[in-house]
């Protein structure tokens, strides 16, 4: 395990310790000396180390969690597949085009598997609308996500995994421009989600993004609209709402034979159930489930390493997602012809 940050705690190494039978966890690296030997204790790791590069030189490994802040990603990455390791690696996978490019080649160079954690993949319910779609006509997308914060789910009446911050990183933040932090945090951290997904719908229907019609970012908001082969539209906006209690996050596709809506509860609450609802002229048709989905990919990945399925998040993927994404925030920070002037 790489990184024993907010969803390592929460979500995946709960989830690794359910697995035993499929995966032994070996050795944790994790920078602040606290969090590691705290995070190292509840979860029974034998090994820790303080960066990646000493926990690989101190334990034998077949594989690597990569749960670190975003612009980690890509080193870390490349040097586990330089070792000969498999790699699962939170989303977003890099911060750039040439990063990805650079993943894949190594990854095909070291003949090992690389799956990107877009979780939502792995859900149930997105499978059944994905199994369902046939040759849909396609009129409309629209993703919308919502947070309150993590305020809202790991307040001071909740355990809330406590995450240490060390002073250099922190300066480093704060001394990031407001650009930098909107494109690795909202639309690499969080519009990327819906992305990958529709990503995969369109690609089910022979559908394509052909241009970004508009964009727009900002500190509690990122989004915009993308023209679609055949004359669809696709709306995506993601928004910060300290003020409303819930969050929500709804991917709707209007087709010509009804309405697909995917509506997922919030990526802290392990096991909270995903609900798929189709709606043509009988009514609505309503499936949940409440198999989580990190887990669902946990054992996809160990599929994966025993040769017994092909990757369903692999890098080119992410690839595409990043090109979509740049797009958009290329349109959403350009400056005015007549501010310029």
């Amino acid at each position: 395990m790489i990184g024993a940050g907010l969803i390592a705690q929460v979500a995946h190494l709960p989830l690794l310790r359910g697995r035993d039978a499929d995966f032994r966890l070996a050795g944790l690296a994790e920078h602040d000396e606290a969090t590691r030997r705290r995070v190292a204790a509840r979860f029974g790791i034998p090994v820790m180390a303080a960066t990646q590069r000493e926990l690989v030189a101190a334990t034998e490994l077949d594989a690597v969690l990569i749960a670190t802040p975003n612009g980690a990603h890509a080193d870390q990455v490349l040097d586990a597949l330089a070792a000969g390791l498999h790699v699962l690696v939170e989303k977003p996978l890099c911060l750039s085009v040439g990063d990805a490019e650079r993943i894949a080649a190594a990854r095909d160079r070291a003949r090992r598997v690389v799956q990107v954690g877009y979780m939502k993949r792995y859900d149930p319910a997105v499978e059944a609308l994905l199994d369902e779609l046939g040759d849909a006509e396609l009129l409309h997308v629209e993703t919308l996500t919502h947070d309150p914060g993590l305020r809202r789910f790991f307040g001071p009446d909740r355990d809330t995994p406590r995450v240490a911050v060390p002073a250099p990183a922190a300066a480093a933040a704060a001394a990031r421009t407001r650009q930098e932090r909107w494109w690795s945090e909202l639309f690499l951290g969080a519009l990327v989600h819906d992305v990958n997904l529709v990503h995969a719908v369109l690609e089910r229907l022979g559908i394509r993004a052909e241009r970004v019609a508009d964009a727009f970012t900002g500190d509690d908001r990122a989004g915009g609209t993308l023209a679609l082969s055949g004359g669809a539209r696709w709306s995506a906006v993601w928004l910060a709402l300290p003020a409303v209690a819930a969050f929500r996050e709804r991917i709707s596709f209007y087709c010509a034979d009804g309405i697909r809506r995917l509506e997922f509860p919030a990526p802290y609450l392990l096991h909270a159930p995903t609900t798929y609802t189709r709606t043509r002229g009988e009514g609505d048709r309503i499936r949940s489930s409440f198999d989580e989905a990190y887990d669902r990919g946990l054992a996809h990945f160990r599929a994966c390493l025993a040769g017994e399925s092909a990757c369903r998040t692999p890098p080119e993927q992410a690839l595409r997602d990043i090109v979509l994404l740049e797009e958009l925030f290329a349109v959403a920070t350009a400056v005015p012809a007549e501010a310029a002037a």
